[in-house]
């Protein structure tokens, strides 16, 4: 993995604001080249939102995942910057290459522990994990391992939010021990409606500093950009099973190309 060097806060926080670390864990593997421009557009659409928020003072970490051939590729491009210093991504300072399979949980294990050394600098910090397949490619952390983990951290105060393109994103966070307020389904072509709800989400937790850890997205139910869902249920409780939300893993096609 690799990083540049940490920026710790050096001023206090503006009066009625806080610090905050906000950690976004960014898909980079084969299947994201479909929706890539859009994923850029919608990211840089959240960077630069959270760079004018008046609600405290923000650094940010991103940490970027796939793994192109024999070697997982967890690479913590930035690590607690001030999010002013943040180049736009899919420029030269941050490119965005989509390639490769889905080590999901050697990410998040990876940047929770790089988080950990830092984390007492910070009022709160915000985990924003990204993905559009199934994890398929982790040596180093299991299921169980992360579940365990992030249960730990949100006893800690740290904050959680999944949002999932293209497959069952409520059973992919609870697997993993997301909170389903925190958690949020859409659609590959709907990447930059699901980022704009990601940083509105994102304001409202940096202006109610923290109070939304376990409703992120604005209530106690996975949220569906997908489809609507009568109010109070989630989809599971309207159909009284589990839906096929398309959720498969990524793998090659007949030229070496993964995709779903």
């Amino acid at each position: 993995m690799t990083s540049t060097a940490t920026t710790p806060p050096t001023t206090d926080a503006p009066e009625g604001g806080g610090k905050f670390l906000i950690s976004v864990i960014l898909d980079r593997t084969g299947s994201m080249a479909a929706c890539r421009d859009a994923t850029v557009t919608g990211f840089n659409e959240f960077l630069h939102q959270q760079q004018a928020d008046p609600n405290g003072e923000a650094w940010l970490s991103l940490t970027l995942f796939d793994k192109p051939l024999d070697q997982n590729d967890i690479e913590q491009r930035f690590s607690a910057q001030p999010i002013a210093e943040i180049p736009d991504l899919g420029t030269s300072g941050n490119p965005y290459e989509p390639r490769g399979m889905t080590p999901l949980y050697d990410a998040i294990g990876a940047t929770i522990r790089a988080t950990e050394a830092i984390d007492g600098q910070y009022d709160r910090v915000l985990f924003v994990i990204q993905t559009d397949g199934e994890e398929n490619a982790s040596s180093e952390w299991s299921r169980q391992q992360i579940f365990d983990l992030i249960t730990k951290k949100r006893a800690d105060g740290w904050a959680f939010a999944f949002f999932g393109a293209d497959q069952n994103a409520y059973t992919a966070s609870a697997q993993i021990g997301v909170a389903a307020g925190s958690t949020m389904s859409y659609t590959s072509a709907d990447s930059a409606p699901a980022f704009a709800a990601v940083s509105a989400s994102t304001t409202s937790y940096r202006a109610s500093m923290g109070a939304t850890s376990d409703s992120f997205f604005g209530g106690s139910t996975p949220q569906d950009l997908r489809q609507p869902q009568p109010t109070g249920q989630t989809p599971s409780q309207t159909t009284g099973k589990t839906p096929d939300w398309r959720s498969k893993a990524k793998r090659p096609d007949k030229v070496g190309n993964w995709r779903k």
